[in-house]
């Protein structure tokens, strides 16, 4: 495994991020490719945005898709164009959908959902991407999305 990059993400998530996937975690460019990148809104358009080489690119539902090697785009929000969302939120959990397919390298993560618990000191954005890389981190066969 190549890692996972995060950046634009806050203190809270941030340590999240690392305490479930420890050191296959990276807060900066370090490698020049990952297998998953998840880019925040405090990433904005910089030089690091626009040079992510991943096999996999998770993005705000408004962000533009990275231009450099990057592979499949995953959007993350409330808007009906997103790949990624939240319904039926409760103060502890929700349910997260995928809203279209994903191809992860030959195989394809088909439309579901999946209730989902969500962490109090993470915003509904960041606990929609944290609960993005943890089922795209493990692999299809144990996502379980019905």
């Amino acid at each position: 495994m190549d890692g996972i990059l995060i950046s634009g993400f806050g203190r809270d998530f941030n340590e999240k991020a690392s305490e479930i996937f420890g050191e296959s975690v990276d807060t900066g460019v370090l490698k020049k490719h990952y297998d998953i990148a998840a880019i925040g809104a405090r990433s904005g358009d910089g030089p690091m945005y626009n040079n992510v080489n991943a096999d996999m690119v998770i993005c705000s539902d408004g962000a533009r898709t990275p231009s450099a090697g990057s592979g499949v785009y995953i959007s993350c929000g409330m808007s009906p164009k997103a790949t990624l969302s939240f319904s039926s939120v409760s103060d502890t959990d929700a349910l997260l959908s995928i809203n279209r397919d994903i191809p992860i390298g030959d195989k394809l993560l088909q439309r579901g959902e999946k209730r989902v618990a969500l962490l109090p000191k993470l915003s509904l954005y960041d606990n929609l991407v944290l609960n993005a890389l943890s089922f795209l981190s493990v692999g299809l066969d144990s996502a379980g999305f019905a």
